[in-house]
């Protein structure tokens, strides 16, 4: 993706003078949010860890110490390893998809504000008329793939009840569907996520294109008549 720090984010002791305990939950860590934010019926939350083995780091300067641990299966349950690991796969792969959606929608809005900024900064110029054209071209279409991940006309916790859910919303919906159950995800669920993730990737491939021909384009038109143009940030698309 073109931004894997969420995905590779970890959770961090918080050093306090006295004794300092860190408790894990046994999640692994949620998908990518962005601010203001408003789902219906879908978590972010980062799938259960499968019972096995894992480590625990402790590092304090040059000094590190290691330890195994290990998460036991619920003896109650009478399901398999593979079932339960099966069903983590899919939970992962949900949480990532749910991250490239939120991902690219902070990359629009940043380009966007970005392309406002630019009409702002071009006021009087003699190119003026041309450059507020280009721009506000680009934010329209930038709106409209941001409109086909993102129900946009959400603004409280009832809205989505007014307005249909969008591309990241049903996607995130599944990790409800998918971990109701300690058990093997049904052939449903991997459909629907098939069919959810293609639908989602046409409208990171529009985005791509954006970013990746069309504004390094505008940006070379705006370098000719020394207008800051758009900055964009590191790393590429999903």
């Amino acid at each position: 993706t073109f931004s894997t720090k969420a995905k590779e984010r970890a959770d961090r002791l918080e050093v306090e003078a006295g004794m300092t305990r860190f408790v894990w939950n046994g999640r692994y860590p949620d998908a990518t949010r962005f601010e203001g934010m408003i789902m219906w019926a879908g978590s972010v939350a980062g799938p259960v860890a499968v019972p096995g083995t894992y480590q625990v780091r402790l590092s304090a300067g040059d000094w590190s110490q290691t330890r195994d641990f290990e998460l036991l299966p619920d003896p109650r349950l009478g399901v398999s390893q593979d079932d339960l690991e099966a069903q983590f796969a899919l939970l992962m792969r949900v949480r990532d998809r749910v991250s490239d959606a939120n991902e690219a929608v902070t990359r629009i809005r940043d380009v966007k504000e970005q392309l406002q900024g630019v009409m702002g900064r071009v006021e009087g110029h003699a190119d003026a008329d041309t450059i507020n054209a280009q721009c506000k071209d680009l934010i329209t279409r930038l709106g409209e793939i941001e409109a086909e991940i993102y129900q946009t006309k959400n603004r409280s916790r009832q809205d989505p009840l007014n307005f249909p859910i969008r591309l990241n919303n049903k996607i995130a919906g599944l990790t409800g569907a998918v971990a109701s159950a300690d058990a093997r995800p049904t052939d449903q669920s991997y459909a629907v996520f098939e069919e959810l993730s293609a639908l989602l990737q046409v409208q990171l491939d529009r985005l791509t294109d954006i970013v990746d021909t069309e504004i390094p384009a505008f940006n070379a038109f705006m370098a000719e008549r020394d207008v800051p143009a758009v900055i964009l940030r590191e790393g590429g698309m999903p």
